[in-house]
C-alpha cells in the first residue's frame, strides 16, 4: 500500500509539472483569439481583439502592432 501511494504522488508530481496552470504560474501567458491559441503574430491583425490568460486572471487586450520576428 505504500509503495502505490508513493507512486500516486509521484505521478501527481508530474502531472503538476506539466499542466498548463504551472506553466502559467511560472510567468507565462496563452494568448487566443477567436478561441484559438496564438503561436505567431502573423495570427492576427492590427485593431484585433485577443485574449490573454494569466495564472491569475485574463486580460481582453487590442492589437496595435504586429512584427513577425525571423
Amino acid at each position: 500500500m505504500n509503495q502505490l501511494k508513493y507512486q500516486l504522488k509521484t505521478q501527481l508530481s508530474t502531472l503538476h509539472a506539466v499542466s498548463p496552470l504551472a506553466t502559467l504560474d511560472r510567468g507565462y501567458a496563452i494568448a487566443t483569439h477567436h478561441d484559438k491559441v496564438l503561436f505567431s503574430s502573423g495570427q492576427v491583425h492590427t485593431g484585433d481583439n485577443i485574449e490573454v490568460c494569466l495564472a491569475q486572471g485574463k486580460l481582453t487586450c487590442k492589437v496595435t502592432q504586429t512584427t513577425l520576428l525571423d
